[in-house]
């Protein structure tokens, strides 16, 4: 009788038990080796798209300026001194091997102000109230900050275009975290001016 219940028990012999957790534990190391990657990924594209967003905002700022501004004057070499001196009249600025690297024009408020790269950082000038300030934030590094002019003379000169302006700003994000990949971007915008050239 003690032979009949010894042969009919079934149980896990050690091998079995050991090669299981084997398994299970491989399982568990890679479910949470892929958590940790999703969540350091997830991180990385939310810091990213913070400094993204800063940076469209910040270019819809200069485009909405430029908009409704008017005499323009692209500042094709670059400033001797910064902010770039105050310049009067225009200046076109169209050529694709010679952009501009700032941009002078009166805005809507009838103010003359200037946008410039000084340091891999877009500055504004307003020479009317003798303020100049930071437009891109620290975490934004400006490697590129460029401008074509078309159409800026007014129309007692001959110049029948409408003044339009093509801005291009490109470089890299500066994340906090160390483990945050730098992000290159390259933004492009065409801004005719709103009121009709005269």
């Amino acid at each position: 009788m003690k032979n009949f219940l010894i042969k009919n028990k079934k149980a896990f012999t050690l091998i079995e038990l050991l090669i299981s957790i084997t398994i299970f534990s491989f399982v568990v190391v890679t479910a949470i080796g892929a958590l940790y990657s999703a969540q350091n990924f997830s991180a990385k594209a939310q810091e990213s798209q913070i400094v993204l967003d800063g940076l469209n905002f910040t270019m819809e700022v200069i485009s909405r300026e430029i908009r409704y501004g008017s005499d323009f004057y692209c500042e094709v070499s670059s400033p001797s001194s910064y902010p770039p001196e105050q310049k009067s009249g225009t200046n076109d600025c169209a050529s694709v091997d010679n952009p501009g690297h700032a941009i002078q024009f009166i805005n809507n408020s009838n103010e003359s102000i200037v946008y410039y790269l000084k340091d891999n950082v877009i500055w504004k000038r307003d020479y009317s109230a003798g303020i100049t300030e930071q437009v891109t934030s620290s975490d934004i590094q400006i490697d590129k900050f460029n401008f074509y002019v078309n159409g800026s003379k007014p129309v007692s000169s001959n110049d029948y275009d409408q003044p339009r302006v093509t801005v291009i700003i490109s470089g890299q994000t500066n994340p906090n975290n160390d483990s945050v990949t730098p992000t290159k971007f390259w933004v492009q915008n065409t801004i005719t001016q709103r009121k009709l050239d005269n």
